[in-house]
């Protein structure tokens, strides 16, 4: 059984309080659910990106939940908070590096063949349009 590296990405431009899908590949077309290979039994991590994609001429901020619904999640839909992400007054600008990082503590666990979607839901002040990338990293 291998690993899988499935990614998903979205502009977080919906209103706060609104389940809105990650659902673009790489190159930006609409994706959809992620199918879990057949032969595996879990998500193992998820990794998860987030930048913000303009100067902010305000501070705003915002906490992240990602929302994993389908017939692919054995247990049934799993809200995770990922986070938060802030805004704060105009800059200069300059380059800014931010890492992906790790979610889970235990796998969740999946059934090959069928369908994960994923969604993110911003609760807070509007910050924009930021960007979100989503890994599920499946065995």
């Amino acid at each position: 059984m291998g690993t899988y590296y499935k990614t998903r990405r979205a502009t977080m431009s919906a209103a706060v309080n609104t389940p809105t899908p990650v659902n673009l590949d790489a190159e930006g077309n609409t994706a959809g659910g992620i199918q879990i290979p057949a032969e595996c039994s879990q998500i193992q991590q998820i990794l998860v990106a987030l930048a913000a994609s303009i100067v902010a001429v305000a501070s705003s901020g915002v906490t992240i939940i990602l929302r994993l619904t389908g017939d692919g999640l054995v247990d049934g839909q799993q809200d995770i908070e990922v986070g938060g992400l802030r805004e704060d007054t105009t800059s200069t600008g300059g380059l800014h590096v931010t890492p992906s990082f790790p979610i889970l503590d235990e796998p969740i666990k999946v059934k090959g063949g069928n369908t994960v979607n994923i969604s993110y839901v911003i609760g807070g002040v509007d910050p924009g349009s930021p960007e979100i990338g989503v890994t599920l990293i499946v065995k």
